[in-house]
């Protein structure tokens, strides 16, 4: 019989309750100081980041075009919500809600473990370099692969232990599965971490890539890349030490421009040197536990508590340390650069810091486990020290203090002329291609964010098929594109006979933004112009009697909807796997099963 002293289950259950809510209230901080800007009113239009109020829905959404599909389904995704919630708004849900997810999972993990380590997870989990770089570069999508890692660290115990069904683990995988990279990061760790019934879980991962996986095979421009440009997106060193020293920091991202001026100083040799601290002592605490035949936190040994990175964890952040690392070196790159385009998939290795990103879960974890070690190694040795501990909270803010310098000025809203909604009037729902000119990938807008360019947003604008550049100038740089129909295009804008090639094409619009440098170059003579104001110019390029050389329709009717039912079958499976695998464990959990005793 417990005495009236000791807490009751109930009472144990209320607190842990109250301090989970009192971190998620930590998270929601660090979160609006790291993305105030999203908070006023406009467009989400800067370097990665577009989001237009409706983006429209076009077979290209789903992968079925002549492009690469780095977007699918993500873009059939954004399209089918915002006309739902709008995409402004979708915008800003996406963005701090994949970072809320991120920190209040992250301390959910560790719902045992003392209030200032769950406190130092929450914090670093949201505000850390990885975190920072990638948002300020706008890719926001990665963010939420992020966030759904943390899901399946925490839920991969339940699922192995058979209190939930392996289709909970559904939501995380199609979250990470958004994408290419998130899906294959959040698969595999998913089959890393779950071992029970490691069939079913391959077979899951496997259904969750199908929406992009099914597009890069039946794809017109392929599932290999280009080699050329490889070292212009590898992982670049931000500091003294070499590339490895500069990913142990958490950084390491291609572009110089997204990355908080802190990490090239003191401060990111300081982060390197933490996370190296952490690793070490994770190393010691599991090294002297085996040694004693012990696996889990004892009297005997202060330092000793229990682990949240589990093994699967370790292997999927060293593996992706050197998927980020071994690009940097020169034999390595020279290999890619040939293998690329005979190999299908390697492409994906061009920006390769991408692949830290279960490393930095395992860093976020294993910040949990020492500080745990510490504080019970105190109250074993100095009681009187332990306050001490809660300067720990704040460790992430002292090592990266400039972490939302380059991250608000890339989500500034801005607001986007009305004449873009003239021009749709005009081109929504026409079959023949709209190009944009002078040819870029990014631009620079007189009424964009100062000084930062942004991804082309005509094909979220525009209901139809806009074709986008996708060679790239980095610094002076040029790396080719892999889309046919883009290069036929490029071709076409330098030849004599220019606008029989564009009519050949399939082209009929062309729109022209005036605040582009190149923009007085741009030969118009023979085209009409049919809208135009201090902005942009819409021009209708003469039709000619010319067989097409690049017809619209390169897919087959039965291919469009294969696709596209395959696409919402594997979410509603996974939704269904969510359902499922929630009422199991609702019917599983102790609290119901001592309420029927009663």
């Amino acid at each position: 019989m417990s005495s009236p002293s000791t807490p009751k289950p109930s009472q144990t259950r209320d607190l842990r309750r109250f301090v989970s809510l009192a971190l998620d209230g930590w998270v929601l901080v660090l979160v609006l100081a790291l993305t105030w800007p999203v908070l006023r009113p406009g467009q989400l239009l800067a370097r990665d980041l577009v989001f237009t109020s409706s983006p429209p829905l076009r077979p290209e959404s789903f992968g079925l075009g002549s492009a690469a599909p780095r977007a699918v389904p993500l873009d059939a995704v954004v399209a089918l919500l915002s006309q739902a919630v709008g995409g402004d708004l979708l915008g800003r849900l996406a963005i701090l809600g994949g970072l809320s997810l991120a920190g209040c999972t992250a301390h959910r993990i560790a719902r045992v473990a003392p209030l200032t380590a769950r406190a130092v997870m929450a914090g670093l989990a949201v505000w850390n370099p990885f975190v920072s770089e990638r948002l300020a570069l706008g890719q926001w999508a990665l963010l939420l692969a992020y966030a759904a890692a943390y899901v399946v660290v925490l839920l991969a115990p339940s699922v192995r232990a058979g209190q939930r069904s392996i289709l909970a683990l559904g939501p995380a995988l199609a979250l990470g599965a958004l994408t290419p990279t998130g899906g294959l990061l959040v698969g595999a760790l998913t089959a890393a971490l779950v071992a029970r019934c490691r069939r079913w879980v391959l077979a899951l991962v496997a259904v969750a890539q199908l929406p992009w996986v099914l597009p890069v095979l039946l794809g017109a421009s392929g599932s290999a890349s280009s080699g050329e440009g490889l070292a212009a997106f590898v992982t670049r060193t931000e500091r003294g030490g070499g590339a490895l020293w500069t990913l142990l920091g958490l950084g390491g991202l291609w572009d110089s421009g997204s990355v908080p001026p802190s990490r090239a100083g003191l401060l990111g040799h300081l982060t390197s040197l933490v996370v190296v601290t952490l690793l070490v002592a994770a190393g010691w605490r599991r090294r002297a536990s085996r040694a004693d035949g012990r696996g889990h936190a004892g009297p005997s040994d202060p330092w000793e508590v229990p682990s949240w990175a589990p093994p699967g964890l370790w292997l999927m952040g060293g593996g992706g340390v050197l998927l980020a690392w071994v690009p940097t070196w020169p034999l390595a790159q020279r290999l890619l650069v040939e293998a690329m385009p005979v190999v299908p998939g390697l492409g994906l290795l061009r920006d390769s810091q991408k692949w830290l990103l279960p490393f930095v879960v395992l860093v976020v974890l294993l910040a949990g486990e020492t500080t745990a070690a510490a504080e019970r190694w105190l109250r074993a040795r100095r009681p009187e020290l332990v306050g001490g501990l809660v300067l720990l909270v704040a460790m992430p803010l002292l090592l990266l203090p400039d972490g939302g310098v380059r991250v608000w000025p890339t989500l500034t809203p801005v607001q986007t002329p009305t004449f873009v909604g003239q021009i749709a009037d005009r081109v929504d729902g026409t079959a023949e291609r709209l190009v944009t000119v002078p040819l870029r990938t990014y631009r620079r807008f007189d009424w964009g964010n100062a000084g930062l360019t942004v991804y082309d947003p005509a094909s979220r604008w525009f209901d139809a098929p806009v074709v986008t550049m996708d060679r790239l100038m980095v610094g002076d740089l040029d790396v080719p594109g892999e889309d046919p129909v883009a290069a036929a295009v490029e071709r076409a804008m330098v030849a004599p006979d220019r606008d029989e090639q564009l009519a050949r094409l399939r082209v009929r619009w062309v729109v022209g933004y005036k605040d582009d440098p190149e923009f007085d170059a741009v030969d118009a003579s023979a085209w009409s112009v049919v809208l135009q104001d201090s902005h942009m110019v819409l021009w209708e390029v003469p039709s000619t009697d010319l067989e097409p050389a690049w017809g619209r329709a390169q897919w087959s009717g039965s291919t469009v909807v294969m696709v596209l039912v395959l696409d919402g079958s594997v979410f509603l499976l996974l939704l269904l796997g969510w359902l499922v695998g929630g009422l199991v464990a609702a019917r599983s959990s102790p609290s119901r099963k001592s309420r029927r005793l009663r």
